[in-house]
C-alpha cells in the first residue's frame, strides 16, 4: 500500500460516512413528514408498520454512520497531524527560524489546521452540497410541489456561503496575527520569569497576606475576541439563511395552487423548516476553510536558516571552551572545562549569559573562541547529538508518546515509562494520553520535566539543560537531580541554573558571577571566571 493510498482511503471513507449520516437524517425528515401527512387521510387498510420500521432503521443508520465517521475521521486526523509535523520537523532539523514564537505557532496550530481539512471542512461542505443538490434534483424529478422553491433556496445558500467565505478570510488573518503576537509576548514574558520579583506591585489587604500582581502580563483577550468574531460571523450567516428559508416557506404557503394540498406537499416545507439543522454546518466549515488556507500559507512561508552541521562528536576526556563568547550577545568570554562524566553546573545571576553560553557550546548560535574536544579544535556549527533543552519548553498537542519521540527514533515504550516515572510524571501515563490543545493541560513544571525526558531519551552525546529546577517543588527538584546524576554516569551534562537544589551536590561549577557560599560548598571544583582561576575542594 502506497503512502498516498494510506492517506486518502480513510479520508474518503470519512467523507462517505458523513454523506451517509446526512442522507439518513434528511431521509428520516422526509419520510416522517410524509408519514404524518398520509396518516391523516390513510384508509383503514393502510400499513403503518413499514414506514415506522424504515424510520427506525434510518435512525440506527444515522447513529452508526455518525459515530463511524467521527472514529475514522479522528484516526485519520492523528495520522495526518504526525505526517505534517514530521515535514515541519524535517524543515527545522539542523536549522532555526527567525521567530521562536512563529515556529511554535506552526507546530502547535498550523499543523493541526492543515491536517484536519477532511474532518473540519471537506466532509461537512461536501455532504451538505451533495444533499442539497440531491434534494433539489429529486424534487424536480418526482414533481414534488414546491420544487422550484428548493432551487431558489439552493441559490440563496450558495450566495450566503460566498459572502461568508469573504468575511471569514479576513477574520482568519486577524485571528492568526493576534495569536502569533500573543505567543511572542508570552515567550518574552516567561523568558524573564527569573526577575518577576523585580516587576511586582504589592497590593495588601488588611488582615490578609500580601497579594502580588505582575506588570504587563500578556493577555489573550484579543485572541478570544477574534475567535468569537469568526464564530459570530458563521452564526450570522446561518441566521440569514434560516431567514431566507422561512421567507420561501411563507411564500410557498401563500400559493393557491391545488397541488399544495396533497400529502407530498409537506415534504418541501419540512425540508425548509429543518434547513438550519442539516445545512448550517456548512457555514462553520467555511470558517475552517479560511483558517486552513491561512495556515497552509503560513507553513509554506516558514523560513529557516540552516546550521553548519557537524557529525556527532563524543569525547573520551573533556570538552574545553577557550575564550568562548556568543556573537551579538551581552556575554563575557568563557574559558572552562567540561569533564567526560558527571554534571557541570553553570551558575550565574539572571542576564549573566548562561543560556547564550549553552547555545554557543552546542553550536546553535555563532561564537568566537574555540571548542576543543580531547585536544582537537572543532569548527563552527551545530554538533549532531549535542542537545540543548531550552528554558521555555515546547509541548506538542499530541500524545505523550509522540511528545517523547517526535522524530520517530524508535524509543521503546519501556524506556519512556521508566523515564516518566523517574521524573515523577506517573500521572501522565498511559503513553496515549493526549496533552495540549483539546487534551490534558500540563503545568509549567510538568512541561519542563516532559521536555527533559524527551532530551534524555534521544541518547545525546552532550546534554545542556537550561534552568531545569525553576518552578519545581522540592520533591520534583530531587527527582530531576537523581535522574541527571544517573544519566551523567555515561553522558556529560551541563546545567545552567540560578536555583541550586541541595540534592545537586558533588558537581563541578562554572561561575559567571561571584559564587555564593552555599553553592561553593556543593561543588568539588569551582571555575570562577570572574577571577580567572580554578578553586578545588
Amino acid at each position: 500500500m502506497t503512502h498516498r493510498n494510506r492517506t486518502e482511503k480513510p479520508a474518503i471513507l470519512t467523507l462517505l460516512l458523513a454523506i451517509l449520516h446526512g442522507a439518513a437524517g434528511l431521509s428520516i425528515l422526509v419520510i416522517s413528514s410524509w408519514f404524518i401527512a398520509i396518516s391523516a387521510i390513510a384508509p383503514l387498510g393502510f400499513n403503518y408498520v413499514i414506514p415506522a420500521v424504515v424510520i427506525r432503521a434510518l435512525a440506527l443508520l444515522r447513529i452508526a454512520s455518525g459515530y463511524a465517521s467521527m472514529w475514522v475521521g479522528h484516526n485519520d486526523l492523528l495520522y495526518r497531524i504526525s505526517g505534517v509535523r514530521l515535514l515541519v520537523f524535517s524543515q527545522l532539523t539542523n536549522a532555526h527560524s527567525g521567530s521562536h514564537a512563529y515556529s511554535t505557532e506552526a507546530l502547535a496550530h498550523h499543523t493541526e489546521e492543515v491536517a484536519s481539512m477532511w474532518i473540519a471542512w471537506i466532509a461537512p461542505l461536501s455532504s451538505v452540497l451533495i444533499l442539497f443538490v440531491s434534494v433539489c434534483v429529486g424534487a424536480s424529478t418526482f414533481g414534488l410541489p414546491g420544487a422550484p422553491i428548493l432551487w431558489v433556496g439552493f441559490v440563496g445558500w450558495l450566495f450566503i456561503m460566498s459572502w461568508q467565505g469573504v468575511r471569514s478570510l479576513k477574520g482568519a488573518g486577524h485571528y492568526a496575527a493576534s495569536t502569533t503576537h500573543f505567543r511572542e509576548q508570552t515567550t518574552a514574558f516567561f523568558d524573564t520569569s527569573a526577575i518577576w520579583h523585580l516587576k511586582k506591585n504589592d497590593s495588601i489587604t488588611s488582615g490578609q497576606s500580601p497579594r502580588y500582581q505582575l506588570k504587563n502580563v500578556p493577555s489573550a483577550k484579543q485572541v478570544w475576541r477574534d475567535n468569537l468574531t469568526q464564530q459570530a460571523s458563521a452564526h450570522s450567516a446561518a441566521w440569514v439563511f434560516q431567514g431566507v428559508a422561512y421567507c420561501l416557506l411563507i411564500g410557498g404557503l401563500l400559493a393557491t395552487s391545488s397541488v399544495f394540498y396533497t400529502p407530498l406537499a409537506i415534504v418541501v416545507p419540512m425540508v425548509l423548516l429543518a434547513s438550519p439543522d442539516w445545512a448550517s454546518s456548512a457555514f462553520h466549515a467555511v470558517t475552517r476553510v479560511s483558517q486552513w488556507q491561512h495556515s497552509r500559507n503560513a507553513l509554506n512561508a516558514l523560513s529557516t536558516v540552516p546550521y553548519d552541521n557537524l557529525n556527532n562528536v563524543g569525547f573520551n576526556q573533556q570538552l574545553q571552551c577557550e575564550h568562548l563568547k556568543p556573537l551579538e550577545r551581552r556575554s563575557a568570554s568563557v574559558s572552562a572545562v567540561v569533564q567526560r562524566q558527571g554534571i557541570t553546573l553553570l551558575q550565574g545571576a539572571s542576564g549573566s549569559g548562561k543560556s547564550s553560553l549553552l547555545q554557543a557550546i552546542v553550536g546553535l548560535i555563532p561564537s568566537t573562541g574555540r571548542r576543543i574536544v580531547d585536544g582537537v579544535p572543532l569548527p563552527q556549527g551545530l554538533i549532531e547529538g549535542w542537545r540543548y533543552v531550552e528554558q521555555s519548553p515546547t509541548v506538542l498537542s499530541a500524545t505523550i508518546k509522540q511528545n517523547l519521540d517526535p522524530a520517530g527514533l524508535g524509543v521503546t515504550e519501556q524506556k519512556m515509562d521508566e523515564c516518566l516515572r523517574a521524573l515523577g510524571l506517573d500521572s501522565l501515563l498511559p503513553l496515549e494520553t493526549w496533552v495540549g490543545k483539546a487534551g490534558r493541560h500540563l503545568s509549567g513544571g510538568e512541561s519542563k520535566r516532559l521536555v527533559l525526558a524527551r532530551a534524555i531519551l534521544s541518547s545525546p552525546s552532550l546534554l545542556c539543560v537550561d534552568e531545569p529546577f525553576e518552578g519545581l517543588d522540592a520533591e520534583s527538584q530531587q527527582r530531576v537531580c537523581t535522574l541527571l546524576k544517573r544519566v551523567s554516569a555515561t553522558t556529560p551534562i551541563v546545567v545552567a541554573s540560578h536555583v541550586v537544589p541541595a540534592a545537586l551536590c558533588r558537581v563541578d561549577c562554572i561561575s559567571l558571577d561571584p559564587v555564593p557560599q552555599a553553592v561553593r560548598q556543593q561543588c568539588t571544583k569551582v571555575q570562577a571566571l570572574s577571577r580567572g582561576q580554578v578553586e578545588k575542594r
